[in-house]
């Protein structure tokens, strides 16, 4: 019994039980890393094909403004390509339908690349207040509020852009003409001008002309 247990107790050769993966598993890991990759190429053309509907609806006027899942469609593309607005408008451009500025509905979108020049230029027929908010892929920056008079040419600059660019959200009460980094015309009304400072998230400024 005592060498039946001393015998148990000896160290016996263990045999690796470990074997190489064969070749249809290491098939399937490639052909599940090419799958991965195809369906993310395919998610990624689908994001850009639907950015690019969107800009074609806003430039048609089927949609007058972005909503929120499109805002949230575009936040997602914006970060993929950060170059993305630079190359749907180059620097700052009036995506909405207009006749030489003035436009068709009384919501218009912009878009400016992040390094893009900044003024636009208002006229109206009557007295009117236009609101303007900047979307910059993940929040609105700044909204303001601009008080129009039909004596006036209004020539406004804005604040900086966020680095990747940004939608700018126009809301007008009457027929508006909006002009993007145009020379002022021959005189026909006077001219004013008015700056936008950055403000804080979530606050509303109004603008006054001087």
């Amino acid at each position: 019994m005592d060498s039946l247990t001393r015998d148990s107790l000896k160290p016996k050769a263990i045999k690796s039980r470990i074997k190489k993966p064969g070749a249809g598993f290491v098939l399937i890991l490639l052909s599940y890393g090419a799958l991965t990759g195809l369906m993310s190429w395919t998610l990624n053309e689908h994001l850009l094909d639907r950015v690019q509907q969107l800009e074609l609806e806003l430039r048609t006027g089927r949609q007058q403004t972005l909503e929120p899942a499109s805002l949230k469609l575009f936040g997602q593309a914006m970060q993929q390509y950060p170059g993305l607005l630079a190359a749907l408008g180059g620097s700052l451009r009036l995506v909405s339908p207009h006749r030489d500025g003035w436009l068709q509905h009384q919501q218009a979108m912009l878009l400016r690349a992040g390094d893009s020049p900044s003024q636009l230029r208002f006229e109206t027929h009557q007295p009117q207040t236009v609101t303007l908010r900047a979307w910059d892929g993940r929040n609105w920056r700044w909204i303001w509020q601009i008080q129009l008079q039909p004596s006036q040419v209004l020539a406004l600059t804005l604040p900086k852009a966020a680095a990747a660019g940004e939608w700018i959200e126009l809301s007008s009460e009457s027929p508006l003409r909006v002009v993007v980094n145009a020379p002022v015309e021959p005189k026909r009304a006077e001219l004013k001008t008015a700056e936008l400072k950055t403000v804080e998230k979530g606050l509303a400024g109004k603008v006054a002309a001087k």
